[in-house]
């Protein structure tokens, strides 16, 4: 099952018009789902929490399966349905008790198995508002359901005995696990990463030369709540001459692989270079979050730190979008400003952006800037969910997926990056067709 926030989660379907959204706003205690009797009034997903008698849960409402293919944006809608089934702990099919076991629900009920046949479906008959006279239909058995239940959402009938049941598919609540962010501190060969660990400790914790290549092994160092774990410099591949060299390179890609992220050193009074193009492109591969660290800056003169930033931008797309912390390890210039930018990195990495406003992103983001065209064709873009944190991996849903060109990716994931505030954090977007090229 794909990533979602951690709770367990419920998911209402069913077609336009059973009343989902008014259960939605009986279990969630709100009215933040619009109820008409108009078909089709549901277009957006929302979502909400719902207490089970003490075990809290997610509740995901969503837009009626319209099986005739008549109420706008049928497709979409049921699109964006099947993606919700995959965050899906528990599918609650809706159907209305007044009616019986209509054939449009059973085709409801096949799509729900054909999406997502693993994850239970409970079968909520609602609009009972009267069950002393209101027969009950034999043919919703026929759904395939493992439990049934005989609701009003009117009224509030058989709510708590709904809830009851939930309850026990909740898993009790575990204290949390205390994790701490893991930086790996990079760079060439005797850029200052080990003068930088001794600042940090506050003593000399590695061996500091002015030979290049001193430190060859891997060293975790915990500091106020972050481990930095400091590394080999990475050479050019034609100056690993050495068994040792190599087996350094291995461990220093081996601590960016166990990292959260990393700590970029660059000398100030080198610049930058193709090789930290080198070391950027194997943090942006590994999905690490970035920090720079332009060290040395005691020994430069004349240099404007507006002038690295249009640099990295023309040169180092994502180096650009990284924080930038200018210093001396040697002076201890900005040392204090290290942990705080790491640890809010880390929280950046490990959010999580529900669908909602996921959803409400894109739509700003293709109204700013349209889809782009080809062969005729114009780009449909039905539907964005985060599927991991850190890394944070986004699918996107869309027809084709050759209509999505590398420039319009870039914006997109740019704008994400500004909307979300997700500086210094490699974001993946994974694009979902629902149609194959031709």
């Amino acid at each position: 099952m794909e990533q979602k926030d951690g709770s367990f989660t419920a998911v209402l379907v069913g077609r336009p018009n059973v009343g989902k959204s008014q259960i939605f706003n009986r279990l969630t205690r709100s009215r933040q789902a619009i109820v008409e009797d108009e078909e089709g009034v549901t277009r957006d997903l929302l979502e909400g929490k719902v207490d089970a008698f003490g075990k809290p849960f997610r509740l995901i409402d969503t837009g009626g399966v319209d099986v005739h293919e008549i109420i706008p944006y049928h497709a979409e809608i049921k699109e964006q349905v099947g993606v919700m089934l995959l965050e899906a702990d528990l599918i609650l099919l809706v159907v209305d008790g007044r009616i019986g076991a209509a054939p449009e629900d059973e085709r409801v009920a096949r799509f729900i198995r054909s999406r997502h046949p693993k994850v239970p479906v409970w079968l909520l008959v609602n609009k009972v508002d009267d069950p002393a006279h209101v027969p009950f239909d034999p043919g919703f058995y026929a759904f395939d359901a493992e439990r049934i239940f005989s609701i009003s959402a009117l009224h509030g009938h058989q709510f708590a005995d709904l809830l009851e049941a939930i309850n026990p598919l909740i898993p009790n609540e575990e204290e949390e696990e205390v994790v701490f962010p893991k930086v790996a501190i990079v760079g060439r060969p005797n850029v200052g990463k080990s003068t930088l660990i001794n600042a940090l400790c506050g003593y000399d914790r590695s061996l500091v030369s002015p030979l290049a290549g001193t430190t060859r092994d891997t060293l975790d160092i915990f500091k106020d709540g972050v481990i930095f774990i400091d590394t080999a410099g990475i050479r050019k591949k034609q100056a690993e001459k050495t068994t040792v060299d190599k087996f350094a390179f291995m461990r220093a890609e081996d601590a960016i692989e166990r990292s959260d992220m990393c700590l970029f050193l660059i000398d100030a009074t080198e610049g930058l270079t193709a090789f930290e193009k080198r070391i950027a492109t194997l943090i942006e591969e590994k999905e690490k979050g970035c920090i720079l660290f332009i060290n040395k800056w005691d020994q430069v003169e004349n240099v404007q730190m507006e002038a690295i930033l249009r640099y990295l931008k023309i040169n180092f797309p994502f180096l650009a979008v990284c924080p930038v912390i200018i210093g001396s390890a040697k002076m201890g210039r900005n040392i204090d400003k290290i942990v705080p930018e790491c640890i809010a990195l880390f929280e950046r990495l490990s959010q999580r952006i529900q669908t909602g406003p996921l959803n409400r992103f894109l739509e700003s983001a293709m109204q700013q800037n349209h889809p782009p065209a080809m062969d005729g064709k114009r780009l449909r873009i039905y539907y964005i969910a985060q599927i991991t944190a850190r890394p944070i991996r986004i699918k996107i849903f869309v027809n084709y997926s050759h209509l999505l060109p590398p420039g319009y990716r870039r914006y997109l994931l740019n704008f994400l990056r500004e909307s979300f505030d997700l500086k210094g954090c490699p974001i993946s977007l994974i694009v979902k067709a629902k149609h194959q090229k031709k």
